[in-house]
Parts: C-alpha cells; structure tokens; sequence
C-alpha cells in the first residue's frame, strides 16, 4: 500500500495486483509505461502526467477519476474496470485526455477527451457521458453489437467536422434514452435493441433551428420504437438535421406515438418502418414537402402531422416495401367544386396494395367524404389523416 502519490515509470511493460492473493491500494497514481496492467483494491485517482504507449488496462475496487490538471495520453486501447463504481475522467480544468479507443465497465461513466475517440464496448448501469473534441467512431464497424450501453446515453461531440459513428460504420447503442450533439457533423446511429427515447439529437451548432452548416441524422432502432422523453413537451425538438433518416423495425414500433409525436426540424425528412406508425410533428415547411412514406405491415395510416393545417401536405409521395394485400387510403382534394361552407371538398380514397407501385398513385375510388380548410391548388396535393383498419 501507498498512503499518497505511487510513481511508476518504465520503459516496457508494467503489471501490478494481478495475483489473486495481492493487495494492492494507491493513494494517486501515476504511470508511465508500454503497456501497463493494474489491479486495485480500492479507489483509484491518476494524476501528473501518465503516459502509455500501447494499451492501459485499470482494474479497481471503487471509482475511478483523475485529479485536476492530469494528463492522461493512452496511444492504443484505454480500459477501465470499476463494475459497481462511477468511473469519471478528464472533467477537471487542465485536464488532458486523449484515448486510442476506450473501453469502460461502471456504474455512471463520464469521460471528457481532447480528440477523436473510438468505442470498443462502453457499458454503465446508469448513465454514460461522452464530450469529445473530434469524432466519436466504433473500433469494430458494422458488427452489430452495442458500442455504447447505458440507461441515458449522451454524446456531445466538437468541431464542425466532427461525427458521431461514420457513413458505413453506423455506432451502435443500447439505450432508454438518448442526448447527442454536434457542431454541424452528421450522426449515424442504431439502438440494438428495445428502441429509445429521444431528448434532443441534434447535428447543428444552434439546439433548436436549422444553422449553417448543420449535418444529418440518420437513426435506426432495431424491434424497437423512437419517441421522445417527455411527452407533450409543446413542440420542442427532439431532432434537428439537415436531412434525417429515421428507421424502425419490429411489427409493434412506431415513430412518435400518437398522443406523443416526436418533434423533428429537418430540411429532409426520411422515415421508414416495417411497423404500425409513424407519428410526427415537422417545424419545416421544406421537411413537410418531402417526406418519403412507408407503409407497414399493419394498417393503421402513418400519424403524419396535422401542422400547420388540420391536414398536411405532401407533395412528394412514395409507397415503398408494401406488404401484399394491405389497403391504403389517403385524402384527396376534389377539384370539382367547393364544398358546403365555402371550403374545399376533399373525399376519402381507398387503393389495392397490388395496385401501388413505386412513386405511383394507385387507381382510386372514393369511400367517403371530408371538408378541408386548406385550399385546393393545381397540383391536388394528397392530404393525410389518421385512419384505423378499414
């Protein structure tokens, strides 16, 4: 046992409290070494200036931090084991913290970084907190295990050229809850599993509007829902991209729900779902204008929002990836005359699935009637509403 400050330096490798009849405490550690392995039986605090070349593994018996003004530089993989602890690094002013690739098991794990990092496997039972000037990319692309798991994932990466997971390396997660901003770099992510709950992703340097340069958001949620965190929130965003893709899978997910509709400004917006619903509320007109719509396997009509009219305009309509024998039905303005009241008339149509091709309307016949509020223009825009089984 060291009472207070335990030096080590080498110029190889440094493994300490290995045996399982060690003991081992520090008071504060600092390390220089290749590759350097420790085991403690209680907390563990770094200080000075701890520099590894290859790979640091630290094992402990309680939390894991580091004292102000510590610089810390790992050159390869960075991996901290407190199963039952927090674990908490490079927050303190003056901090220098720079990981190859981390990996970390604890109770809450927060690390701040001072550039790009890659993620072997985060785990936490609480909360993981990632701020990290440069990019934050997985170490294994496309493996389709979870990167990061954590009850509430929140991910602040700085740089406007900075991303959170690359095109083609998508970072996986397993979260109830997710936080994640940018500069303006793009985000490519995927819960693995159970879907999550969006407070506020955002690829833009402004929280709640489209500013130059604002990145995209691509987010896929594996047999599982995205939603937001708190419902009826009055239409604060949720997500916030220049162009955002959101994909569902599972035969019960759904996008929003439909009391609660996730809040999304976008210049583009994308959504896809092999599932019940898609329920949205859109802050762009542009985003309005070029929603690309996919039906499910159930047919409960995609919840698109009812903002700013009553009924939304969708002038762009794509039925992609419809199951056989499904029905759709969509209202649409007649341009025959006007209705009672002086409003436009609009009538209920129903078409086949095998009717419906891609980027195709489908031969209709009407099977009701609606008055709309929104007037009828050349183009007869298709104007949606939430319409059960038929």
């Amino acid at each position: 046992a060291v009472m207070d400050l335990a030096t080590l330096n080498a110029s190889g490798d440094i493994t300490l409290g290995d045996n399982t009849t060690d003991t081992t405490n520090f008071g504060r550690l600092n390390v220089t070494g290749v590759n350097v392995t420790i085991t403690e039986d209680s907390a563990t605090v770094f200080t000075g200036v701890n520099t590894v070349t290859k790979d640091l593994t630290q094992n402990s018996a309680g939390t894991i931090t580091d004292s102000p003004s510590t610089t810390f530089v790992v050159g390869d993989h960075a991996t901290f084991n407190a199963p039952l602890f927090d674990i908490i690094l490079g927050d303190n002013a003056g901090d220098t913290t720079n990981f190859g690739s981390l990996n970390a098991n604890g109770s809450n794990i927060t690390v701040t970084g001072d550039s790009a990092m890659s993620v072997g496997l985060v785990n936490a039972i609480g909360q993981v907190n990632l701020t990290v000037n440069g990019s934050i990319t997985e170490e294994t692309p496309e493996d389709l295990a979870a990167d990061i798991i954590g009850s509430t994932i929140n991910l602040v990466v700085l740089g406007t050229a900075s991303t959170v997971g690359i095109a083609g390396g998508t970072l996986e997660i397993d979260a109830t809850i997710l936080n994640i901003k940018t500069a303006g770099g793009s985000i490519f992510m995927e819960d693995t599993a159970g879907g999550v709950a969006i407070g506020l992703v955002t690829a833009t340097p402004g929280n709640l509007a489209l500013t130059a340069p604002a990145g995209d958001v691509t987010l896929t949620a594996t047999n599982g829902s995205i939603t937001q965190v708190l419902p009826v929130n009055g239409h604060t965003p949720n997500i916030v991209g220049s162009t955002v893709n959101l994909t569902i899978t599972g035969r019960l997910s759904t996008i929003g729900t439909k009391t609660d509709r996730l809040e999304v400004v976008a210049d583009n917006l994308n959504k896809t779902s092999g599932s019940i619903g898609i329920h949205i509320h859109c802050h762009d007109a542009l985003c309005q204008q070029t929603q690309a719509i996919v039906i499910g396997d159930r047919m409960k009509l995609v919840d698109l929002d009812k903002w700013p009219q009553d009924v939304m305009r969708v002038n762009n309509l794509f039925f992609e990836r419809v199951p056989k024998n499904v029905n759709l039905a969509f209202l649409k303005m007649d341009n025959s005359g006007v209705g009672p009241g002086g409003v436009n008339e609009s009538k209920l149509f129903r078409c086949l699935a095998a009717e419906v091709e891609m980027t195709r309307d489908c031969s209709i016949s009407a099977i009701g009637e609606k008055e709309s509020a929104v007037p009828t223009s050349t183009s007869a825009p298709i104007k949606y509403q939430d319409i059960d089984e038929f």
